[in-house]
């Protein structure tokens, strides 16, 4: 049933009052209509500030109501079956027929089709070597890249590039979109596969003459005028009249616009299937996947030095376990080697079925140290992956021997208004602390915003407060960070993202005051989540607590202040380097 159709038959059925209806409507224009997401934030904070003067006893019965959850079920069918991301970094590798990739101004990979794995051996959020392009396409390359950081005309063209086997084609390189996306190129392959039907059809649709059809065909495989003419036995001058009025009949105004109508023509005769964004894979290449007692999957790869000190990475709801690579080699290089487990639901690790997420990540710890035979090892959380490793630390089991803490989430209250907190960030956190429903709610409207805005349209709203954080969200190689552990986030797509609400929304006060082992924070004085005073009155009641505060930070500090963290993770490691 259409969402707004199932609405009025809603409100001719209902009792509910004004304001819940108020709210209703608005919830199901979001199904129909994403760009009204902000008015959907301000309808529900607007009515949770109702809630809070009333009491939640008066309006817990509406907001876990049948409405709420058919809401939700249009809302999982809508944002889970839509196969047309409207995400232009996505959709600009997904809508290709070939290979296809997106890349930052230090070649690291931003987003991928399976074709650009499987051709070009690249991977989302790893750096590509440019091996599978041709030297003489480098210029080309770098002329379009210099036009994305600037405005004006952006420029795009064809490169020569080389498959898996080492044959060469053909690639269009070209800037997505200078306002959102400054500083990334896309590539795609044109695969042409050339057969009679395109010649039938451009003299169908263009009226090219059999000798100009030819021309066509020779251009997509020599592309040079002088070899066209070669082949021809005809001289330049004939080749390049005849291309003149080939780029007058099909509109064209130069060689490269031309090669791109004839991919165009070439995907559309083919009917090939359009190639699926890439699944995730570990950009390391090192992940391997054992099973707990349980039978569960649990994956993790690792930083650093193979053969070095063992540390533990617990990652956040939205950081991944990526850093860039000038901190990676000073693990290297310090002796440390640092393990990333993915949590249950994250990457390749199975949920868990703990109905406390904390619990489950928790037990998944131990596991892993039984497994690699760890005695003892310093532990580091990134955003919200410090909550599993306070409740692990009440286990001697988990071998953590100190924790460090980044940008960390603290246990609040259900008192507490959280009015600091960007409007989007306050609705989801409000939603899951009223109930499972609710939650897997809140996670299902940032599920599909980021399929059709993008990831860092996500980040924007919800950790964007403060400058650092909104200029690391507009920096394309941070970019490729973010995006990479959205896809780790999103691999079975949207199951982690409600577990990881009710996770943060629930006190876990008593898990934080008991912590057994010394605590290092590293945090931004403008960290919009959890006000750098706040986190200072709370370490005070600890003697083993501390707080480093970074001037002018926010809560992407792991990009951005990285090589502090590094540096604190191997000081706790050489200060407390057993239980």
């Amino acid at each position: 049933m259409c969402p707004f159709r199932y609405y009025v038959q809603m409100v001719e059925d209902s009792e509910l009052g004004e304001d819940e209806l108020k709210l209703l409507e608005t919830s199901y224009r979001f199904v129909v209509d994403a760009s009204s997401f902000d008015q959907f934030i301000d309808t529900w904070i607007e009515r949770f500030e109702q809630i809070d003067k009333q009491g939640a006893d008066q309006v817990d019965d509406f907001l876990v109501n049948r409405h709420l959850r058919s809401l939700l079920d249009i809302l999982k069918k809508t944002a889970l079956e839509d196969s047309d991301p409207k995400d232009p970094v996505e959709e600009s590798v997904s809508s290709a027929a070939d290979a296809a990739l997106v890349l930052s101004p230090s070649n690291l990979v931003v987003a991928l089709n399976e074709r650009a794995t499987q051709q070009w051996n690249v991977l989302r959020g790893a750096a590509t070597s440019l091996d599978w392009l041709d030297p003489s396409s480098r210029d080309n390359l770098e002329q379009v890249r210099r036009s994305s950081l600037r405005r004006g005309n952006q420029l795009h063209s064809i490169l020569r590039i080389f498959d898996a086997q080492g044959d060469v084609g053909l690639a269009e390189v070209f800037v997505i979109n200078q306002e959102r996306h400054p500083g990334l190129i896309a590539i795609r392959a044109l695969d042409f596969g050339w057969t009679g039907k395109i010649s039938t059809l451009l003299m169908d649709s263009f009226e090219l003459t059999e000798a100009e059809a030819e021309i066509c065909r020779l251009l997509l495989k020599l592309r040079e005028t002088d070899e066209i003419a070669k082949v021809r036995s005809a001289s330049v001058r004939t080749v390049r009249t005849q291309l003149q009025a080939i780029f007058a009949k099909t509109q064209t105004t130069n060689q490269v616009d031309l090669i791109r109508l004839l991919g165009l023509i070439s995907s559309h005769i083919a009917k090939r299937d359009i190639t699926a964004s890439a699944k995730w894979e570990d950009p390391l290449e090192r992940q391997e996947i054992f099973q707990d007692s349980h039978g569960r999957n649990i994956a993790y790869t690792w930083l650093g030095d193979p053969d070095g000190r063992p540390a533990l990475m617990s990652h956040g709801i939205a950081t991944g376990y990526l850093f860039p690579s000038d901190n990676i080699r000073e693990l290297e290089q310090r002796n440390v080697k640092l393990y990333c487990i993915s949590r249950p639901c994250f990457g390749d690790s199975s949920p868990s079925t703990h109905k406390d997420t904390a619990q489950g990540a928790a037990e998944d710890f131990f596991a892993l140290a039984d497994h690699l035979k760890i005695s003892s090892w310093t532990a580091l959380g990134l955003g919200s992956g410090v909550v599993p490793l306070f409740r692990a630390v009440q286990n001697p089991a988990s071998r953590i021997s100190g924790i460090v803490a980044s940008s960390a989430y603290l246990p609040f209250s259900s008192e507490e208004t959280l009015e600091y907190l960007p409007p989007a960030r306050r609705v989801s956190v409000q939603l899951a602390r009223k109930s499972t429903m609710l939650a897997e709610l809140a996670a299902m409207v940032a599920y599909r915003m980021m399929r059709i805005k993008g990831p860092e349209f996500i980040w924007q709203t919800m950790y964007g407060s403060c400058k650092a954080d909104q200029d690391a969200a507009k920096n394309p190689d941070y970019i490729a960070l973010i995006r990479t552990a959205v896809s780790f986030m999103t691999a079975q797509k949207h199951k982690v993202l409600s577990r990881e609400l009710r996770m943060i929304s629930h006190d876990w006060n008593d898990d934080f005051l008991q912590c057994p082992v010394p605590v290092r924070f590293l945090h931004g004085t403008e960290d919009p989540a959890i006000p750098i005073n706040w986190l200072l009155s709370k370490a005070a009641k600890k003697e083993d607590m501390e707080v480093e505060q970074i001037p002018g930070a926010g809560e992407m500090l792991f990009c951005y202040h990285a090589d502090r963290i590094i540096d604190t993770v191997i000081e706790m490691i050489d200060r407390y380097p057993k239980l």
